[in-house]
């Protein structure tokens, strides 16, 4: 006797084996999922606190912006979390004067 004859014997595919197999396939579906949620969730992107409201409507670029808002760590980059209580309008006159200076030079 043959695996396919004791299995006929014994009754194939019936509601139990469909209901085994549909409850099987839920959290299989589910770790699939979860596996393919990983490639977008790890990476942070770079975020700041939103600019003073008074910036709104000014001409300045968004890294003069970031500039005045938001304070530099000790790489030179800015922090993500910080912000300034009020503008630092000096910092925007001192790069520029930098960037002058630099200029001259080349």
């Amino acid at each position: 006797m043959g695996f396919g004859e004791l299995l006929e014997q014994a009754g194939s595919t019936g509601r139990f084996q469909v209901l085994q197999t549909t409850l099987l396939c839920i959290p299989v579906m589910l770790m699939a999922s979860h596996n393919l949620l990983q490639n977008f969730v790890a990476l942070v992107p770079p975020h700041f606190c939103n600019a003073h409201t008074n910036l709104s409507q000014s001409q300045m670029s968004a890294e003069e912006a970031l500039l005045v808002t938001v304070p530099l760590d000790q790489t030179g980059k800015p922090e993500r979390c910080l912000r300034y209580a009020a503008p630092q309008w000096h910092l925007l006159t001192k790069k520029q004067e930098l960037e002058f200076r630099e200029g001259r030079r080349h």
